[in-house]
């Protein structure tokens, strides 16, 4: 199968998640290793934002939620990358404080959280609620799973 078919089957399946499902305290990231605090999540005015992106990945742009943290700082932002080198990874860890970066293992995460494809975005209500979810890999995607968030915000002023 070359590469375009493969591309084409992709977005035309149909990538679901179970909706309602809590993010855990703690996930583990490698096999292995401890698992990460993740209790900030819930320490959210207004709620939190996961995206996940491999290295390997041609439809993943990190920039989708950089630009989303800069049009939505109320809310907690982590950014999950697979495969990215060090010094990039260091680079996006210092870019914004707020928004934390870790790498990931995708074979753990989907053990922890169900996510099994990429680029991928949970949205997160205050009390850890995965409230939205989908493939994410333009600021449009962004804007339209984060629309549940952003109404909380706006009713809330």
């Amino acid at each position: 199968m070359n590469e375009t078919t493969e591309h084409h089957q992709f977005y035309k399946s149909k990538i679901e998640y179970k909706i309602g499902r809590y993010i855990p305290n703690s996930i583990r990231l490698f096999e292995g290793f401890p698992k990460e605090d993740m209790s900030w999540i819930k320490e959210s005015n207004y709620g939190s934002v996961l995206y996940f992106f491999g290295a390997n990945c041609q439809a993943c742009d990190i920039e989708v939620a950089f630009k989303t943290y800069s049009n939505h700082k109320e809310f907690n932002y982590v950014i999950f990358c697979e495969n990215y080198n060090d010094e990039l990874l260091k680079e996006y860890q210092t870019r914004h404080e707020s928004v934390k970066v870790y790498a990931y293992n995708s074979r753990c995460i989907s053990s922890e959280i169900g996510v099994n494809v990429v680029p991928f975005m949970l949205v997160v209500n205050k009390i850890g609620q995965i409230i939205t979810a989908g493939v994410v890999n333009s600021y449009d995607h962004s804007q339209e799973l984060l629309s549940p968030l952003v109404r909380t915000v706006q009713r809330s002023i």
